[in-house]
């Protein structure tokens, strides 16, 4: 019996020890509690002008300044040294001042802003301890915006060295810009003043028929410019079976009075008044000229210009000369015209 006793009596003072080491771990695991950061509470980043710049810092055209106004409570008593908050991380801190207008810094005498990078401290002065609770409200001016878009700021509170309280929220710089395309089509309008058809009758022998003039218009917004030409098919030559007007040789200012050939051909006057001028082909407004017998050859150019245009014309005159021999008949062909733009 007295040796269980003896036993019970250990069996307590272990027990009584084990305690004690108990309470002592639990009292340094308060101790590494105390010592570190607590969350901020009541915290709120304010962006008195949220639109952001088109490509963040150096953004060219309007630049979007705003006032960062950063609101929060202490999570425990303390005498605050300084305050710090990031930015989006485009964004220019370099101009950060303090705002008088709605500072609220109770129980400190003044405070400065200066911006690094990314990240904005405020150094306050002259703080006494403010309790548990106590809420702060730190306006800062002069930061450029970011680009667009939701980016994290973490604001930290520190008495010296150690923080007080920390916290990170959300925010979003929105795009104060649209895009506008405007998309501008190809355009060329052609106008034949006569496409019906051109009717004349020579008679043998005698001097050259004229036709009453033809006005062909171009409008196009091709940047350098057009080329009219003209053409005549079948081979420049009016046709009748086998017989033949040709196209007038030699350009001149009337169609020669030959015995022995006739003659189909056109002068062209160009209006020069808006830039247009006379072609490559058709290069004098006061001969007369054969058609040529491809409307691709640059020498068929009767008017061209080098610039957009919306009222180039050319009034296009054709006459006919019949020899003392040409067989009677109907004789047929057809002038092409093609506008040729240079976008």
């Amino acid at each position: 019996m007295k040796r269980t006793r003896a036993f019970s009596k250990a069996s307590r003072a272990v027990a009584a020890v084990a305690a004690v080491a108990g309470l002592t771990g639990g009292a340094i695991a308060l101790t590494g509690g105390a010592a570190g950061a607590t969350t901020l509470t009541t915290v709120s980043l304010s962006i008195g002008n949220n639109a952001a710049n088109a490509a963040g810092t150096g953004a060219t055209g309007t630049t979007n300044t705003a006032t960062y106004t950063v609101t929060f409570a202490l999570p425990s008593a303390a005498a605050l040294t300084s305050v710090t908050f990031t930015v989006e991380t485009t964004a220019t801190t370099t101009g950060a001042a303090i705002t008088p207008t709605g500072l609220y810094i109770p129980g400190c005498s003044s405070a400065t802003a200066t911006g690094t990078g990314t990240t904005v401290t405020v150094t306050l002065t002259g703080c006494s301890s403010s309790g548990i609770g106590t809420t702060f409200s730190i306006p800062v001016s002069g930061i450029i915006n970011g680009k667009a878009g939701p980016f994290t700021s973490t604001i930290t509170a520190k008495a010296g060295a150690t923080t007080v309280g920390t916290k990170t929220v959300t925010k979003s710089l929105e795009t104060n810009k649209t895009p506008v395309t405007v998309i501008v089509p190809d355009t060329l309008t052609f106008i034949n003043g006569n496409p019906t058809g051109i009717t004349l009758v020579p008679i043998p022998g005698n001097s050259q028929v004229t036709a009453a003039g033809v006005t062909l218009q171009v409008k196009t917004n091709a940047v350098t410019g057009y080329k009219l030409s003209a053409c005549m098919t079948p081979a420049h030559t009016l046709k009748s079976g086998s017989n033949g007007i040709p196209a007038l040789v030699t350009p001149a200012s009337s169609l020669p009075v030959t015995t022995a050939t006739s003659s189909f051909g056109a002068k062209a006057v160009v209006n020069t008044a808006n830039g247009g001028a006379q072609g490559a082909y058709w290069t004098s407004a006061s001969n007369y000229y054969g058609y040529p017998t491809s409307c691709a050859n640059p020498g068929a150019t009767m008017m061209s210009n080098t610039h957009t245009t919306a009222t180039d014309s050319v009034v296009v005159t054709n006459a006919a000369r019949a020899k003392p021999t040409q067989a009677s008949g109907v004789y047929n062909g057809t002038i092409t015209y093609q506008v040729t733009p240079h976008y």
